[in-house]
């Protein structure tokens, strides 16, 4: 987010453009202005729990408290160069276009709000403008997150969903306080009368100052923080929005608010599956911590059952929850950036070190490695599990209950910091056309030790009911996504050339619609109800047929090949 505005309209000063936050890109310190003024405030800024203080850092902006770093210049004019008169009249929308969402672009810059037209009440208009990137995407860095990346967004507009229903959320919050207690209008008054003192001390305010001074709209700024909660609370969503994309606070200390610039209505590429489960992002103590006092039991009981270790199906088992209730709940806390669902962590699992993690020696996450794990740093600890590419298990081999117990929590820092990712398993069916396969019917009769030895076991799965199982009506998202592709012509002749009776050839054949690169091992395993040892005996009888890949997949459910 570029910036947060508040327009206001009353039948004293008409329509005005009463805060804007932050004053600029590039703002110096200007604290010395504001001080003369605050220090007549003292008194009330001592029972003020959001007032300004001179010492306040908020997220490591110092003196510079107000300002953003960006890149280059081609936001100004869209937003922090239109004159405040002229900014009031824009936002300032006919009666018949209030009351709903109000979006208006210029010079790249998208400016969306939900102007509110009040009834009964003083104030006849107010309305809380988001100034966003448009079209040019946007970067975004998480709390939790070890990445920094920018998605470019090209012909979209799918990143502005998520500040309409925060702008409408806001808008409608407000309203309600308004309405109860004049919330809106008693603070827009004590902004208002912060510019006019300004003016008559000859401060001065972005072009308006009576004495013809240099215009400091950082002094507006600093002095209305310390008077007016409302503008401590609008520039609190600025940083939390722009910090985490989430933002939880009590309006006017009375009305719980939780925006997110998340989409409520779009759905993950992959649905949420079984074999996986929830991540906290956070210690959980501290996400109990962070949740409303009227939040669900459910979700409490979730967060404190939560293991990373355990799969939703275990979850589901153990506390007697649905499957289609645990996705939800997972879902909600997804949605709140509570955690992420990843693949349940098993002796099983390969990591990689993602190839965009921050692998600075003096970075924030690297720094913050050595404080928790003092015995290895982050990239000795990285190149520990990335060295060889082979699973968990094989990482731990000959490790005492004690290292072992570490390594875990190492893995679970990493994963939640993305500093790693899951590599998983694709199997594909390659039949040479050029052959001729009339020899292979004996070579796959034959019982050989590995079918002997899963026999009972494919014998018990071979009339599993498939993809038509029970586990599709426990998961909500299962419609539209990628099914098992039919089998070509010439994979049907090779099948029937081979055809036989053992439990071996009728799982290979059941499963051979999966051998084309689309589903990993895991995803095989859930579909078809069958063990990785099953798979591993298919892929010990035909392996002159079928060829492994590993691959992972990035956010965009894309496959990526491992660089090696």
């Amino acid at each position: 987010m570029i910036g947060i505005a508040l327009v206001v309209e009353d039948a004293s000063h008409g329509v005005r453009l009463a805060f804007r936050y932050p004053a600029s890109l590039h703002v110096g310190n200007n604290s010395t202005r504001a001080t003369d003024i605050l220090k007549k405030d003292e008194e009330s800024m001592n029972n003020n729990p959001y007032a300004y203080s001179d010492d306040e850092d908020f997220d490591g902006l110092g003196p510079n408290r107000g300002s953003i770093a960006f890149d280059g210049e081609d936001f100004q004019t869209g937003f922090f160069d239109l004159e405040p008169k002229f900014f009031a009249q824009l936002f300032r929308p006919k009666n018949i276009l209030c009351n709903k969402s109000f979006e208006l672009e210029v010079d790249q810059v998208m400016f969306i709000s939900h102007p509110v037209l009040c009834r009964n009440s003083s104030l006849n208009l107010f309305n809380v403008v988001f100034a966003v990137p448009s079209d040019i995407g946007e970067t975004t860095a998480t709390e939790h997150g070890a990445l920094t990346k920018t998605t470019l967004i090209q012909n979209s507009r799918e990143h502005l969903v998520g500040y309409r229903l925060a702008a409408a959320k806001l808008a409608h919050a407000l309203y309600y306080e308004e309405c109860r207690c004049n919330y809106v209008s008693t603070e827009a008054s004590k902004i208002l009368n912060v510019w006019e003192q300004l003016i008559i001390d000859g401060k001065g305010v972005e072009g308006e100052s009576a004495s013809g001074g240099v215009s400091d709209p950082q002094t507006l700024i600093d002095v209305c923080l310390a008077r007016s909660l409302l503008a401590c609370e609008l520039k609190d969503i600025y940083h939390k929005l722009n910090a985490s994309g989430s933002a939880h606070f009590p309006l006017n200390l009375f009305v719980p608010m939780s925006l997110a610039l998340r989409d409520p209505t779009s759905h993950p590429v992959i649905p949420i599956r079984p074999y996986q489960t929830l991540m906290l992002l956070d210690e959980e103590a501290d996400v109990l911590a962070s949740l409303p006092d009227d939040a669900s039991p459910q979700i409490r009981s979730f967060v404190e059952m939560a293991n990373v270790m355990k799969s939703f199906l275990e979850l589901h088992v153990e506390s007697g929850i649905s499957l289609t209730q645990l996705f939800r709940l997972a879902a909600h806390l997804v949605y709140w950036q509570k955690g992420k669902v990843i693949d349940t962590l098993t002796k099983n699992n390969v990591y990689v070190v993602h190839p965009e993690a921050d692998l600075r020696d003096n970075s924030r996450h690297a720094l913050e490695f050595s404080h928790k794990f003092g015995l290895m740093t982050l990239h000795e600890a990285l190149n520990r599990i990335s060295s060889r590419l082979t699973n968990i298990g094989e990482h731990m081999r000959g490790m005492n209950s004690e290292s072992q117990l570490q390594f875990i929590h190492i893995l679970i820092w990493l994963l939640r910091r993305n500093f790693l990712v899951r590599i998983h398993t694709y199997i594909h069916l390659i039949i040479d056309r050029s052959r001729k396969h009339a020899g292979s019917t004996r070579r796959h009769s034959r019982k050989s030790r590995a079918s002997v030895d899963f026999r009972d076991e494919l014998q018990a799965v071979s009339s599993s009911p498939g993809t038509s199982g029970g586990w599709l009506v426990d998961n909500p998202n299962i419609a539209g996504e990628q099914q098992p592709e039919l089998l070509k012509p010439d994979e049907k002749a090779y099948l029937e050339q081979i055809a036989n009776d053992t439990p071996v050839y009728q799982l290979f054949k059941r499963l051979c619609p999966y051998f084309h690169g689309k589903h990993h091992v895991e995803e095989i395993m859930w579909r078809e109800t069958v063990s990785r040892k099953a798979i591993m005996s298919v892929l010990a009888n035909y392996g002159d047929v079928l060829v492994t890949v590993q691959l992972w997949k990035d956010e965009n459910s894309k496959l990526r090949q491992i660089k090696v």
